[in-house]
């Protein structure tokens, strides 16, 4: 009972890290691409 509560904690810090991951990695790509995108639309 204890090894799967351990496990559980265990997937939902590795799910908070690569939800805070992915976010960081959208933030630092998406918003260049988004702005590049915008920018060639305008220009078009």
């Amino acid at each position: 009972m204890y090894a799967f509560v351990y496990v559980l904690t265990e997937m939902r810090d590795a799910l908070r890290f690569w939800h805070i991951y992915t976010t960081m990695v959208v933030t630092m790509e998406g918003r260049p691409r988004a702005e590049l995108a915008k920018s060639q639309w305008i220009s078009a």
